[in-house]
């Protein structure tokens, strides 16, 4: 125990060290790593989820504190994790060091940091070697108490990021090679991860309903890259699995032929197929953010370590994985990040500065639903973390086009752009633009000629109220365009060039969303699905420390 003691604490110090500045900044950005906003949005549906009500309890304690806790903790869990699920299978002391820290430090995980995914897949990865373990004891004896503990695990990994009951499953897949009975161990896992998806049911569904219908998958562009990426790790896995089948090793030759044979399937996903919801939602999970297939097959790997005797040639396959250089693409650009990324992290590079949180403030502070507009040849020259700031902490920003005569107030009106930001040095003057905030190089004018969001088929405007559950256009028009995004589950509407196309009746039109109402229902299976579970584990607990203290008095 003292070991695991000394363990954790050089852990702890070793990544606040490395992440320290992420404390120096008030908040940083990194894609999708985003600032809090400092007031909520009170007009759009956005699905709640009940990791989101702790995420906001940190805020309201220390605000963008959640961004820096779960920047630094999954890199902290998984290498602590690593180290117990080590432990447990009586690996000597320096082995264990070795590769509880080449778990969270290795290009994958760096790839992961750097496109903003940290508080996320990187939350579910570092769970990894905590899922396997457990896996290869729900294997060894499979009863009621190693369920639940499973299960509970999945459910926790599952509220910090979505899709974690099918990618944790990755971590059990090499399991089923050497459960005694196989049968009864895949129905367990399966079931694990079905409660998993239960306990998360509302923000799955929604976002297969709404988000996902809304993708196309088109990722030709990416094949070349990452089929190098394939290429390469699938030649040390090769001459991985040869030595483990010399070797007659059981175990990883287990878990790296699941990793061989998930990396060759994976290039699948890249093959054209119809639009089906449920079929794109899979195919959609390992298409969105490819390179985090890569790190959990990665992670297989370095499990695989923890079971090998030998070490003669390991530290060649060690070698190999740490030349890994894998592709970051975004925006047609590519970039590389190597585990040595991670060491160098600097949060100042991405701070967000003072000011934006003072045009922030002022754009809350004059409510109502309407679109910011910005330069989008500014977005053009920007970097790319620069337009992620913009673009998430801005409410509806949408970025315009100059015409050769400059800012058209009318139609940007037309657009539903009330302001229009102005990132320069300099203040400009536009004709029909008022100038109501500046500070520093944020400058934001506001459109004298908006009236509203809502438009006849004449384009006369008409007035409009935006609830997150109800959007009621009012004027003399038997049909209204409102600005709000359209997806199907708005009743009362329909399509029109992808915002709410609303009949009107006697001057009268309502478009319903009934997103609002099934979250309503479905948060509630949620917390059944834990609170269940939990029931359950803490009956078997008690029972069993009743039986304790009564062999004791006995």
């Amino acid at each position: 125990m003292r070991r695991f003691y000394l363990f954790f604490v050089v852990t702890l110090a070793f990544y606040l060290i490395v992440f320290r500045t992420l404390f120096e900044v008030n908040a940083f950005s990194l894609l999708d790593t985003e600032p809090s906003y400092l007031y909520y949005r009170q007009y759009l549906f956005s699905i709640p989820t009940p990791f989101s009500y702790f995420y906001n309890f940190l805020n309201s304690i220390w605000w963008n504190s959640p961004e820096k806790i779960f920047t630094v903790l999954p890199f902290i869990l998984g290498t602590v994790l690593f180290y117990v699920m080590s432990s447990y299978f009586n690996l000597i002391e320096w082995k264990k060091w070795i590769l509880s820290f080449l778990f969270m430090l290795n290009p994958g995980t760096a790839l992961i940091l750097y496109v903003g995914d940290a508080p996320s897949i990187l939350m579910s990865y570092a769970f990894g070697p905590l899922v396997f373990l457990l896996g290869y004891r729900l294997a060894k004896n499979i009863n009621l108490k190693n369920f639940l503990i499973l299960s509970l695990v999945f459910i926790v990994t599952n509220w910090i990021y979505f899709e974690s009951f099918i990618l944790d499953f990755i971590f059990l897949l090499p399991i089923l090679f050497f459960a005694s009975n196989k049968i009864k161990f895949l129905l367990a896992s399966l079931a694990s991860s079905a409660l998993s998806f239960l306990s998360l049911v509302n923000y799955e569904v929604l976002v297969y309903e709404i988000v996902v219908s809304s993708l196309n998958i088109t990722s030709a562009h990416y094949i070349p890259l990452y089929v190098k990426e394939i290429y390469y790790i699938s030649f040390y896995l090769g001459i991985f699995s040869i030595y483990l089948f010399i070797k007659k090793y059981k175990i990883p030759s287990a878990i790296v032929s699941v990793s061989l044979i998930l990396l060759l399937s994976w290039l699948v996903v890249f093959v054209k197929i119809p639009n089906i919801p449920l079929i794109n939602a899979i195919f959609l999970i390992f298409q969105s953010f490819q390179q985090k297939f890569i790190l959990f097959i990665s992670g297989l790997v370095v499990i695989s370590f923890a079971f090998l005797k030998s070490w003669k040639y390991i530290f060649f396959i060690l070698f190999l994985m740490s030349l890994a250089n894998m592709p970051c693409i975004n925006l047609y650009t590519q970039e590389h990040v190597t585990a040595y990324a991670i060491l160098t992290f600097n949060a100042n590079n991405y701070a967000v500065c003072e000011e934006f949180f003072k045009l922030q403030k002022f754009i809350y502070e004059h409510p109502g639903f309407y679109y910011i507009g910005i330069n989008k040849t500014f977005l053009l020259e920007c970097n790319l973390y620069s337009i992620y700031k913009y673009e998430n902490l801005i409410p509806n920003l949408l970025p315009v086009s100059f015409s050769i005569f400059g800012v058209n107030a009318k139609q940007l009106a037309y657009e539903g752009i009330k302001y229009y930001l102005v990132v320069s040095n300099e203040t400009p003057n536009y004709s029909n633009f008022k100038l109501v905030f500046s500070c520093g190089k944020f400058h934001l004018y506001e459109n004298e000629c908006f009236k509203s969001i809502a438009f006849s088929a004449n384009g006369e405007p008409l007035n409009v109220t935006v609830t997150p559950c109800k959007v009621i256009v009012i004027g003399n028009s038997t049909f209204a365009k409102v600005l709000v995004p359209y997806y199907g589950l708005w009743k009362g509407a329909k399509d029109c060039n992808g915002y709410l196309g609303i009949p009107m009746n006697n001057g009268y039109g309502e478009a319903i969303n009934e997103a609002y109402y099934i979250n309503q229902y479905l948060i509630i299976v949620d917390f059944i699905v834990l609170i269940i579970i939990s029931g359950l584990l803490a009956k078997l607990c008690w029972s069993k420390l009743r039986s304790v203290i009564w062999l004791k008095r006995m």
